[in-house]
């Protein structure tokens, strides 16, 4: 007999009244799409583990050995190391890497050893000049040739954390209770403070003039000012007592205590607001943009980070713990794991919108390490022995139509108004077959005059004006007298450099059409650039964010990736500029970030940064204000005068 598909009538008659309840525990989930496997590697019936992910590579250890592994699933190339899984901190063209006896530099291309040293561990952070170690002493080591730049000894104890740089300094904590500001300049010590006699000081970050630290075995958070060293406040979680139970996001702490989520202001340790959570066992926390993921025992979260409000929920009732991993475009990505049983885990791909499930993956032998996200693909390694790469499967009829049949409210939905949105959920495909059902063409979905074209997320859409122009389309959830504020600040900029709007509007909710811009944001191409191309690239950003900030529109997402590169470049996402309590960007601040985006990519694309570059950046970034250039368009001076200096 020959195999067919069920007709939407019979589909219709067979499910329409026998929903169940829209609830992310229940059997609808078992309908989602599984992910796609792209590809998939063996390393032997041995361990291994992914550790890093840049650009192109991958990077995966076994027992005495190092893996470079294209994105398509070939081994470039290996590196047999001394000791067991030694620390690795890649970059686009360089790997370093140490096991605490040894630091090598290996070409990322080849695995080919650039240089060679004794001692530390490459933990990081990498500045423009140099890469910092940490063993018994924390070491800068210039990029090029491994040479010491300058060390550094704890005074009592030994070091066991060190920070990110920031301001021009890196922080570490000892386990004699210390914290310890660096400079990254020449290594002086600007101050020492004792936090807690005899514990383990683990140096976080700073954000707002703070810099954070916790305590390994109480979790007890302290906020130190980043200036003097002087302790400002500290708070105690009672989640747990071996690590702060938080992440730290500008100038805010978020954190659970028991069953309740905080967020804190980071100068003052004011509570901002909470929410409650339900459950004192969590596992982990993900801040993604103004929203903040709590990953529980059976739960995931997901709550706006302006006023702790609940955006969603996903819950499996299983006996799960959940981890959100990251997000791609349209998805946040979640582990997750009961114990450590084979069999027991499980990966989704959950709506940033509304927490539905797009696919799941359940895995077959026990995962290794975290998993790492490169645009819409997702990497594991096992036990066993393997490195796979999983996707987007792509739509599911049966799935997306049983989501359609169920009303936002969670109410079953059967009878007639079932079968209605059964139908319109079967619609948005073409069918083929002779069964007496028309194969209709669905009409085209408009808003507001706008005829939406592919679906890029699920909020944008790229679309036709009413003359056939093609524009993006984006709705958008804010307040909306703060939409239309921040419209009409974006749609009076227009000049050559600028996303520009075509209209916007507020029924039934906020919206706005944008110029499509042809081309790659500079964080998509920036890897690829020579010095000279980001340089040109970010002295036109500047001139072009200095003359709207002279219109008076300031933009408040400043990033690599709200940068799109053609035969121009144009700024986008301008409707990033603040509501009437915002006190805007200052000059200043933009310079400083313009000059955080030029070192984050020359520094990720291993150049040798000049000397009169690396003082330009310096200045830039100064931690204070009153230091930096006092506008984009001089720093733009500045950044292309060093180009002819060469």
């Amino acid at each position: 007999m020959e195999r067919r598909t069920a007709t939407r009538r019979e589909f219709i008659r067979n499910t329409g009244v026998s929903v169940p309840l829209w609830n992310l525990s229940n059997p609808v989930r078992s309908y989602a799409p599984t992910a796609k496997t792209v590809w998939s590697v063996g390393f032997g019936d041995q361990y291994v583990r992914l550790t890093r992910t840049v650009g192109w590579a991958f990077y995966a250890q076994t027992k005495n050995v190092v893996h470079a592994v294209d994105i398509y699933g070939n081994e470039r190339w290996r590196y047999e190391t001394k000791g067991n899984f030694p620390t690795l901190f890649p970059t686009a063209d360089v790997v370093y890497l140490g096991d605490g006896e040894n630091v090598s530099a290996l070409s990322a291309t080849d695995g080919s050893e650039r240089w060679h040293r004794n001692g530390g561990k490459p933990t990081g952070p990498l500045l423009s000049t140099s890469i910092i170690t940490r063993g018994e002493t924390i070491v800068a080591l210039s990029r090029g040739a491994g040479e010491e730049k300058w060390s550094v000894t704890p005074s009592n104890g030994e070091w066991v954390s060190l920070s990110d740089a920031s301001d021009g300094h890196v922080y570490a904590g000892t386990d004699e209770g210390s914290l310890v500001a660096i400079s990254t300049r020449n290594g002086i010590v600007d101050w020492n403070t004792t936090i807690s006699e005899g514990r383990r000081i683990l140096a976080r970050s700073s954000a707002g003039g703070v810099v954070f630290a916790t305590d390994y075995e109480t979790g007890l958070l302290h906020a130190v000012d980043a200036d003097t060293g002087n302790k400002q406040w500290s708070v105690r979680s009672k989640s747990q007592t071996y690590d702060f139970p938080g992440v730290i996001g500008g100038d805010t702490v978020y954190l659970t205590d028991g069953g309740t989520l905080r967020a804190l202001f980071a100068a003052s340790g004011t509570v901002l607001w909470h929410a409650d959570i339900g459950t004192d066992t969590y596992r982990r926390l993900r801040l993604v943009g103004n929203t903040l993921y709590v990953g529980t025992h059976e739960r995931l979260f997901a709550f706006s980070t302006d006023d702790g409000s609940h955006r969603w929920q996903f819950s499996t009732a299983d006996d799960h713990y959940h981890f959100p991993i990251g997000t791609t475009r349209d998805s946040l990505i979640v582990f997750s794991r009961k114990g450590r049983e084979e069999g027991r885990e499980t990966t989704y791909a959950l709506s940033l919108r509304d927490g539905h499930v797009r696919w799941q993956y359940d895995h077959s032998t026990r995962t290794t390490g975290n998993h790492h996200i490169s645009n819409k693909t997702v990497y594991f390694s096992t036990v066993s022995g393997e490195i796979r790469a999983i996707t987007d499967p792509g739509r599911s009829q049966l799935y997306d139509t049983l989501r359609t049949a169920v009303s936002p409210l969670g109410l079953t939905t059967g009878g007639l108004l079932g079968a209605a949105l059964f139908g319109g959920g079967y619609h948005l495909y073409r069918r083929d077959d002779n069964e007496g059902e028309s194969a209709t063409e669905p009409a085209v979905p408009t808003w507001n005059g706008y005829e939406l074209r592919d679906r890029l997320d699920d909020e944008t859409h790229l679309a036709h004006t009413p003359k056939g122009e093609s524009v993006l389309l984006r709705r958008f959830h804010d307040a909306p007298e703060d939409f239309e504020r921040a419209a009409e600040e974006w749609a009076r900029i227009d000049f050559d450099g600028v996303q520009l709007v075509h209209d916007w509007g507020i029924d039934p909710e906020p919206w706005i059409a944008v110029e499509r811009v042809e081309g790659r944001t500079l964080a998509e191409v920036g890897g690829s650039f020579d010095q000279r191309d980001i340089v040109s690239t970010v002295a036109r950003t500047a001139e072009i964010v200095h003359r709207a900030s002279k219109e008076g529109v300031g933009h408040e997402d400043l990033t690599a990736g709200n940068i799109v590169v053609d035969s121009d470049v144009t700024v986008t996402n301008w409707r990033f500029t603040g509501t009437d309590e915002s006190e805007g960007v200052s000059d200043e601040e933009i310079v400083s970030r313009l000059g955080n985006i030029a070192e984050s990519l020359l520094t990720r694309n291993d150049a040798e940064i000049s000397e009169p570059l690396a003082n330009v950046l310096e200045t830039a970034t100064a931690s204070n204000p009153d230091e930096r250039y006092e506008s984009a368009l001089e720093f733009a001076d500045m950044l292309r005068w060093t180009m002819r200096s060469n």
